[in-house]
This record gives C-alpha cells, structure tokens and sequence, in this order.
C-alpha cells in the first residue's frame, strides 16, 4: 500500500509530462496548403518581367535539381531587381518596390527581410543560395507576423500567426 501511495504520484507526473511533450503543437503543411497560402495576403509587389528570363535562365543552368533550379532562378531574379547585390540585402532597393504599400505592412515586410539577411546563410554550388534562403525565410516569417489589414483569420491561420511551427515530419 505504501508502494502504490509512493508510486501513484510519479506514474501521474511522468504521464502528465509525456502528454505534454506529445502534445506540442505543429501544422502540417500538407494538410492546410490551402488554408496556410491565403492567411496572409501577401503578394510581392516585385516587377515580374524578369522571373520569366532568370526561369529560362535557371533552366539551361541546373537539369536535374529543383532545389539548386530555384537557388537559381532566385538569385538572378533578386540581383535583376537590386533586392540583393554581392549576396547582400539591398534595404533601399526593397523599400522602392513596397513604397504602394501601407506603413504598417511595409515596415513589417522590411523588419523581416532584415531579419532573414541576418539569420542566412550562403552556399554556393551552381548557384549561391542567399537570395532563396532570404525569401523563404521572409515569406515565413511575414506570415507569422501578418499585419491585421492582410490577415484572414481562421483557425490554422490563427494558429499560424501566434507562432505555432510547421511540422518537421
């Protein structure tokens, strides 16, 4: 009886503990993609004449592997529009293309741009990765930050937007 008065307890914490491990909370990206891509309306407002040229480019750069085929095409299109030069953000250059936008979302989209320069990195195989890794970081983290006048609430995206990761699996 002693046992079972000692042990109780520890079987409950350790129980309450595992569930609370299991239980963190992820999105999974497959099963919202719908959802997760409306929940921030943000559309770049980047000229899109060269994205067509730096595909075709890319292209008859990188055959077989889409990942370095995007590394490519990002990297001439940021270097085409001056967002990046010498695998460095170009501030400026950034706040010329988002002049349309209102304050709130501008100075949010520049804050995590600034913030996605310093947190990439850069390798380089056919084509260097600073540009991409620079996008995908920002169009992250302008979604879990999304400005109130962009953001379509819903479920998902509210728990998107307080920080919820996506899942890793």
């Amino acid at each position: 009886m002693l046992a079972f008065t000692i042990l109780c307890p520890i079987f409950v914490i350790f129980g309450t503990i595992l569930q609370i491990v299991r239980s963190e909370e992820c999105i999974r990206w497959q099963n919202h993609e719908k959802e997760l891509s409306n929940c921030c309306k943000w559309d770049p407002p980047y000229p899109r004449e060269s994205m067509h040229h730096c595909s075709q480019s890319a292209t008859e750069q990188v055959t077989q592997d889409k990942q370095e085929l995007y590394r490519c095409i990002f990297e001439c299109y940021f270097e085409e529009l001056g967002i990046v030069v010498d695998q460095t953000l170009n501030v400026d250059k950034l706040s010329e293309y988002l002049q349309a936008l209102s304050e709130e979302v501008r100075n949010h989209v520049i804050d995590t741009y600034k913030k996605c320069a310093a947190e990439t990195t850069n390798t380089l195989r056919v084509c260097n990765s600073f540009a991409q890794e620079l996008e995908m970081c920002a169009l992250e983290e302008i979604g879990v930050g999304c400005p109130d006048e962009i953001f379509t609430p819903g479920e998902i995206c509210d728990k998107r937007r307080s920080g919820v990761k996506f899942c890793q699996d």
